[in-house]
């Protein structure tokens, strides 16, 4: 049995494809290192803001600096918090990606579509303060704190029966 006709396109749509990501790659601008490390210097900030706002994601992540206090929920808090996303797009979307590597201008691009996404949910105060979301909640309980909490309210009501 001989071989199936090889088409010869597949290796010329792959060279053709590699000649493009090389030229894709290439700097139209040079990369401009001081708004490189404005970038830097943005991401290192925004991370140790949010470390010192969410305490708890703090301690889990190994950094204790801020384990004696938890996220402050008060409207004030999180007003403050908005402030602060909006203030941080505004610094990420002042710093040129053109001049940025292209390494970078992924980083950049992830961040701030992140920030704009964290603003466009601020108009949502509700869904923002809800305790209940697909990462915790009393559904994600595992089947034995069910029927134990289920015991406990039903405990709880009998006694209150009782008593009333």
């Amino acid at each position: 049995m001989s071989p199936p006709n090889r088409r010869p396109w597949p290796a010329a749509l792959l060279a053709v494809w590699l000649v493009a990501l090389t030229l894709g790659t290439a700097q139209a601008t040079p990369v401009d290192a001081a708004q490189t490390q404005r970038l830097h210097a943005l991401f290192e900030q925004h991370w140790q803001a949010t470390l010192r706002s969410n305490p708890e994601r703090a301690t889990h992540l190994g950094d204790h600096r801020h384990g004696a206090r938890l996220t402050d929920q008060s409207a004030q808090a999180r007003s403050a918090r908005d402030e602060e996303v909006r203030r941080t797009l505004a610094q990420a979307q002042a710093i040129r990606r053109d001049a940025l590597s292209p390494t970078d201008r992924v980083p950049y691009d992830v961040f701030v579509h992140g920030l704009a996404q964290q603003v466009r949910m601020q108009a949502f105060e509700g869904f923002r303060s809800l305790s209940l979301g697909s990462s915790g909640g009393f559904h994600s309980l595992g089947l034995a704190q069910v029927a134990r909490l289920r015991k406990e309210i039903a405990t709880a009501h009998a006694t209150s029966s009782v008593s009333a």
